[in-house]
């Protein structure tokens, strides 16, 4: 019986580091590595940095359309 209640607060402690621990690469993946990697005859190449150009032009677009107009930004 005692040992059922241990497991009952050691359950949400392994969740929590399970959760962090896939958060974490999740978030390392995307960034990581800036520069393409070969291992294996596979490249790697973190998300962010290989589409760089293509991210900066849509937010560019982003901004322009959405976010500020020309004549918001010639009004003031």
């Amino acid at each position: 019986m005692n040992g059922s209640y241990n497991l009952i607060y050691l359950l949400p402690i392994i969740a929590a580091v399970i959760g962090w621990t896939t958060n974490y690469l999740a978030i390392k993946m995307l960034f990581h590595p800036r520069e393409p990697k070969s291992f294996l005859g596979f490249t790697f190449h973190g998300v962010f940095p290989k589409k760089k150009a293509q991210i900066a032009e849509k937010l560019g677009e982003l901004v322009a359309n959405e976010l500020f107009s020309m004549q918001d930004v010639t009004k003031n």
